[in-house]
């Protein structure tokens, strides 16, 4: 694991081999290395890893214990961290794009995302849509310590609900109008 870790801190991943460290003597563990290099981080990362590993891992286990555990188990729990590792790193990188961009907004964009919520908090609640009105149920303050993304889904839902309100608002007067001005109300 240790050389998986050295080889994976480098900005680019390139070489099993050039991971290990200098005092190590062991041909085997060279060897080892060399031929992960050969299989490839594609390979890798599909749980394909030298048999080289396994047979250090066999000499590392006789040293340690009597009955030494199975490699095949040993082989499955490294392939089980490796993609482990690979998760971890792919959801670093989506924090990274997705959601920690927010931390990366402009001053004036900020303040202007905090000016546009409480205009329509101040408004209040009466004429958006009835799902929406829980939206109001917090506080000005609750709604500042939100996520960017979070503060941004809450005003666009509010102010399209507005717009939705208005068009239903103006739909039902105009079929009173058209009611009151063309049909018979009844005794």
């Amino acid at each position: 694991m240790h050389i998986l870790k050295t080889t994976l801190t480098t900005s680019i991943p390139s070489s099993f081999a050039s991971s290990v460290p200098s005092h190590e003597i062991d041909h085997d563990f060279h060897k080892a290395s060399h031929e992960q290099d050969e299989i490839g981080w594609v390979n890798i990362f599909k749980g394909h890893i030298s048999k080289k590993w396994s047979t250090l891992q066999m000499k590392h286990f006789s040293r340690m214990y009597k009955n030494p555990p199975s490699l095949h188990h040993w082989s499955k729990s490294i392939i089980l961290k490796l993609y482990d590792v690979a998760y971890e790193m792919w959801m670093h990188r989506n924090n990274i794009v997705h959601e920690k961009y927010e931390d990366h907004l402009n001053k004036k964009a900020s303040e202007q995302l905090l000016q546009d919520i409480s205009a329509e908090y101040r408004k209040g609640s009466n004429r958006v849509l009835q799902q929406h009105k829980h939206l109001f149920n917090l506080t000005l303050e609750q709604l500042f310590k939100k996520t960017v993304i979070e503060k941004q889904y809450w005003l666009l839902t509010v102010q399209s609900s507005r717009t939705c309100f208005e068009q239903c608002s103006n739909r039902n007067n105009n079929t009173c109008e058209i009611i009151l001005e063309h049909a018979f109300v009844p005794d």
